[in-house]
């Protein structure tokens, strides 16, 4: 029940920084009966940017880029301060997925490694490092995605 009240506090915290043009626009998705609260990315820009420069993402968060069409997708880790889990998606279902991305090394000189989806998608999903793991995602499992 503690859950439930402070996952629909965090929405309407949400919904009320983003009226004030504070975040992204953002929704919930649930998988498996476990809701997370996602900030929608569907621009270029905001897609560049994505998690990078950010000190954390909470267990009950997450980052979704939709996509105007079905295309394999990259990603990298550059920038980025905490390691996530990816989970490529065709509209609702899960199609792959990469888990506990690890995060580069600020030393290093070369350009951190290119994760690539295994087919064409149009939304892609990050979540908190083994997230996925503890969920036990599965190939074709559904995810409902309030849009």
């Amino acid at each position: 029940m503690n859950s439930l009240k402070l996952t629909i506090g965090l929405l309407i915290f949400s919904i009320a920084l983003t009226a004030c043009g504070q975040l992204p626009s953002s929704t919930t998705v649930t998988i498996k009966d476990r809701i997370f609260i996602v900030d929608i990315v569907d621009d270029q820009a905001s897609r560049q940017q994505g998690l990078s420069g950010r000190d954390f993402l909470a267990a009950n968060q997450g980052m979704l880029f939709i996509f105007p069409d079905q295309q394999k997708r990259s990603f990298w880790m550059k920038d980025m301060n905490f390691s996530i889990d990816i989970v490529w998606l065709q509209g609702d279902v899960v199609i792959g997925w990469e888990t506990d991305l690890p995060v580069p090394l600020p030393q290093l000189t070369v350009e951190p490694p290119i994760y690539e989806s295994p087919e064409p998608v149009n939304q892609v999903l990050e979540l908190p490092a083994g997230t996925l793991k503890d969920l036990d995602i599965q190939l074709g499992d559904m995810i409902n995605i309030d849009l």
